[in-house]
C-alpha cells in the first residue's frame, strides 16, 4: 500500500501546504501543536477537503482538485484513530501514559507487522525516531518528508 499527498488548504490566516509520499512503511508527521498534522490526516481521510492538490492511496486517486475527484470517506479505505479517542476515560492522565508506555514495544511491533502504510502523527521526537522509517517535519502548515 502507498500514499501520496500534495495538498494546500487555507483556514483563516493559516495556510497548509504539504507534500510527501510513503510506501509500505511508517511515515511520521512531526511538528508542534497547531502546525497542521491533524488537518493533513483529516484531508487524507476525507473529513476535510483541501482547496487544491492531489491525494493518492494505494494507486487510487481519492482527491484531485484539477480532475474534480473527491471520494467520500467511506470509499477511501483509510482508517484514522485520533488521540482523544484512544484515551481510557476511567484512568487519570498518569495512568493513561503508563498504559501506553508499557505497550511502546508491542505498538512498534504491531506497526511493523502491519505491512501497510502507517502515518504516525506526533510532536514527540523520541517516539518518531523509534517508530518511523521516514519523517515529514511540519512547521506552521508546511511540511515534507525526509528519509531516516
Amino acid at each position: 500500500m502507498s500514499v501520496s499527498v500534495e495538498i494546500e488548504k487555507t483556514l483563516g490566516s493559516f495556510h497548509l501546504e504539504v507534500s510527501f509520499a510513503a510506501g509500505d512503511e511508517t511515515l511520521a508527521l512531526l511538528g508542534a501543536s497547531g502546525c497542521g498534522k491533524s488537518m493533513t490526516l483529516k484531508c487524507i481521510a476525507g473529513i476535510e477537503r483541501p482547496d487544491r492538490g492531489r491525494i493518492v492511496v494505494d494507486g487510487r486517486t481519492v482527491f484531485d482538485s484539477a480532475g474534480g475527484i473527491d471520494l467520500p470517506p467511506q470509499q477511501r479505505h483509510v482508517g484514522v484513530v485520533f488521540q482523544n479517542y484512544a484515551l481510557f476515560p476511567n484512568m487519570t492522565v498518569l495512568q493513561n501514559i503508563r498504559a501506553g508506555a508499557r505497550r511502546e514495544g508491542e505498538m512498534r511491533q504491531v506497526i511493523r507487522r502491519f505491512g501497510k502504510s502507517v502515518l504516525l502523527v506526533s510532536y514527540d521526537r523520541d517516539e518518531v525516531f523509534h517508530m518511523a522509517h521516514s519523517i515529514a517535519v511540519m512547521d506552521q502548515g508546511r511540511g515534507g518528508a525526509d528519509r531516516l
